[in-house]
C-alpha cells in the first residue's frame, strides 16, 4: 500500500487523474478535427445534402415529379417510392429491374451489380419519376 504525499493523495490516483485529463483533451481535439473535416466535405459537396430534400417536402410529406433532380444515388427504390408517392412496383416495371433485392437496394448498388453506368441509371430513375402520372 502506498503512502500519501504532502497533499494527502496517493501517487496512483494523481497519475490516474492525469491520464484521464489527457484522454479527455485528446477526445475533444479529435471531435474538433472531425467537425472541421465534415464541414470541409460539405463545402466541397462531397456529403449528400439530405436537408435540401427535407426542405422540399410538401405538406403531405411527398415530393412532386418535377423535384426528381433531388434523387441521389444513395437512395433506395422504396425510399424514392415513398417520397414521391409512387406505387411499389412502378420503378421496377418502368426500368425493367429484375434485382431480387428490389426495392431495398440503392441506385448505386443496383447500377454497379447490373453493370450499368451510375449517371445513366440515375438519369433513367429521375426521368421515370418525372414521367409518372397517377391513375385517376
Amino acid at each position: 500500500m502506498s503512502e500519501k504525499d504532502e497533499h494527502g493523495s496517493r501517487p496512483e490516483s494523481r497519475l490516474l487523474k492525469a491520464v484521464l485529463l489527457v484522454a479527455i483533451f485528446a477526445l475533444l481535439l479529435l471531435a474538433l478535427l472531425l467537425i472541421a473535416q465534415y464541414q470541409g466535405l460539405r463545402r466541397e459537396n462531397l456529403v449528400p445534402q439530405h436537408h435540401s430534400i427535407l426542405s422540399s417536402l410538401k405538406q403531405n410529406g411527398t415530393l412532386a415529379p418535377q423535384d426528381s433532380n433531388l434523387i441521389g444515388t444513395w437512395m433506395t427504390f422504396d425510399y424514392i417510392d415513398y417520397i414521391f408517392s409512387l406505387p411499389p412496383s412502378y420503378l421496377q416495371n418502368a426500368l425493367s429491374i429484375h434485382d431480387p433485392r428490389y426495392p431495398h437496394v440503392t441506385i448505386e448498388e443496383y447500377a454497379e451489380d447490373a453493370h450499368l453506368g451510375l449517371n445513366g441509371t440515375l438519369q433513367a430513375v429521375q426521368a421515370a419519376v418525372r414521367s409518372y402520372t397517377p391513375a385517376q
